[in-house]
């Protein structure tokens, strides 16, 4: 991302959020390549996390969010939402960036400390009342609607035509040693991918023919995204992707041994097997892109070295037993039982 400056910010903040702030200290680097996040201290001791997205900011979901947030029904009370601007903006423009502005959360993502039985239920009765939850016709006008083709098919194949073009992991007549063990990690598994490829696209064909139920979703509620303060109810935040989808987009991520306790908070609901598969195919295929193009051109280029080492790493790992690879085809083998099981 483009260099912007403590100064820059802190005068964004009092420009756009009537706000002296006395320190704004970036935080450690997140799973968004396309973002930064800062904690912003103001002089009297109030914090703020202040989000900065390369880009347009997704201008549905963050009112949206808004409304969700201020709709006064306690079990959406785990809503992390954007402020205000003094304008009424929830994302102001940084030269080529947006910035958005958030109540600070002090706790650490559920990912790291795990849940207790009693935060699943929490978190199932959350999803469940996002799930419910009707926006107002204009709200709703701008959100985004499930296509069911997976979004990040595109940047695979541009990926796969790079790995196939670049043997060696050549860039402009160097060799990087992410880039290299990338050409040559991508042409090992390169049946793996385009199988994924293949299948997502014939599993989103048979959901679109199904014309299914749609409702609000977060789209990426794992458990990073889940916060656990020190003290009181769990939080939930990134919201970049809330959009209207089958509820099967939220509940694909609940893992089975903690299935009984957050349907306990959600509900009674029987998940439609072939739509878990296509979102576990899809979230496969998401995070082959996202890491891939973290590693080569034109958008590895701008990384450092240990960043695109780090998101080969990162990218291997999915192909490891009980990651993203094997879940999806793990959901596909149950949807293939459940259809038998129809017939």
């Amino acid at each position: 991302m483009t260099t912007i400056t403590q100064v820059q910010l802190m005068d964004l903040l009092a420009t756009e959020y009537d706000m002296t702030a006395r320190s704004v200290v970036p935080l450690g680097a997140g799973n968004d390549a396309d973002a930064n996040s800062f904690l912003v201290s103001t002089r009297d001791d109030a914090r703020y996390l202040l989000r900065l997205r390369r880009g347009a900011a997704p201008e549905g979901a963050l009112r949206a969010l808004a409304e969700i947030a201020s709709s006064g029904q306690p079990r959406l009370s785990a809503v992390v939402a954007p402020l205000p601007s003094r304008p009424g903006d929830f994302a102001v423009p940084v030269g080529p960036h947006t910035a958005s502005l958030y109540p600070y959360v002090d706790g650490a993502d559920a990912m790291k400390t795990g849940l207790s039985n009693g935060q699943w239920v929490e978190l199932g009765a959350f999803v469940r009342a996002l799930h419910d939850f009707e926006p107002t016709r204009e709200v709703r006008s701008l959100l985004p609607v499930e296509s069911f083709v997976p979004a990040w098919t595109a940047t695979v194949w541009r990926l796969d035509a790079w790995a196939l073009g670049h043997p060696d992991g050549e860039v402009d007549g160097e060799v990087d040693t992410a880039t290299a063990r990338f050409a040559r990690f991508w042409r090992d598994r390169r049946g793996t991918i385009i199988d994924l490829l293949a299948a997502g696209e014939r599993a989103g064909r048979v959901i679109r023919e199904r014309t299914p139920r749609l409702v609000v979703c977060h789209a990426d509620i794992h458990t990073a995204n889940v916060l656990v303060p020190a003290a009181g109810p769990i939080r939930v935040v990134d919201w970049d992707g809330l959009l209207y989808a089958p509820p099967e987009r939220d509940l694909m991520f609940v893992p089975d041994e903690h299935a009984a306790p957050f349907f306990r908070g959600y509900g009674p609901f029987d998940p439609d097997a072939q739509t878990i598969a296509y979102y576990r195919l899809e979230w496969a295929i998401q995070e082959i892109g996202d890491y891939g193009r973290r590693i080569v051109p034109p958008h590895g280029e701008v990384l450092e070295g240990r960043f695109r080492a780090a998101a080969f790493d990162e990218f291997i790992r999915l192909f490891d037993r009980d990651h993203e690879v094997e879940w999806a085809y793990e959901a596909l083998a149950r949807a293939a039982t459940a259809d038998r099981a129809d017939r």
